[in-house]
């Protein structure tokens, strides 16, 4: 019997890197637990966000271009185009260098990996991006879990919602950053995010659904 070829051996690895980084599609067949599927949304969707920094700011979803989710930033009377996928990862910023000279428009390429439906505690996935902002040009992985599914307190009232732990690493740097993402369903989007490391963080201050 012929002993398999080098590119056999290979092609084996690979399959198996990329079997442990992608995402279940699906729970476990003995999973009981809640599980999030991607949100659906309508023109005139409102979410309004808070930051101890910077203060309020509106999200106003506007609809569909090129498949990708159009969410319009409302801040101090300056408005400006956020892109994100069916999965809710954002892909890139419009006009925010436009609107705010003190901050510049923003990629993620093919987009940020986070978060990934369906949601369910237990799973995991892992990602890669190139991350633009301005002239800052980097590569980052992405090592993302639903830890739990939880009761959060917000100024927008109390939510049930998934705990996703990421560690977003940007290659090349020994020191990662850690970020904790809750999302609830019932408010279709992110109630709170928190990262220490990239100094930021944001709570629901009122959802809008249209009428």
């Amino acid at each position: 019997m012929r002993k398999p070829t080098l590119w056999v051996a290979v092609l084996g690895l690979i399959l198996a890197a990329c079997a442990t980084a992608m995402p279940a599609a699906s729970p476990p067949a003995n999973y009981s637990g809640p599980v999030a599927e991607r949100p659906q949304y309508t023109p005139g969707e409102r979410w309004s966000f808070t930051n101890p920094k910077i203060g309020g700011w509106d999200y106003v979803y506007t609809g569909q271009r090129g498949g990708l989710h159009v969410f319009q930033n409302v801040y101090r009377g300056k408005t400006f185009d956020w892109l994100h996928t069916p999965d809710l990862a954002l892909v890139r910023s419009e006009g925010r260098a436009r609107a705010h000279p003190d901050v510049t428009d923003r990629e993620a390429s093919p987009n940020t990996g986070v978060p990934h439906f369906p949601l369910f505690v237990g799973k995991r996935w892992q990602d890669r991006h190139t991350y633009t902002a301005g002239n800052d040009v980097a590569q980052r992985s992405i090592d993302a879990s639903v830890a739990a599914y939880e009761q959060i307190t917000v100024p927008a009232g109390t939510f049930s919602a998934f705990k996703i732990e990421v560690k977003n690493q940007r290659l090349g740097r020994e020191a990662a950053a850690y970020e904790t993402y809750w999302y609830a369903p019932d408010a279709k989007f992110f109630v709170k995010y928190f990262s220490r490391e990239f100094e930021w963080e944001m709570e629901l201050v009122r959802y809008q659904p249209t009428k």
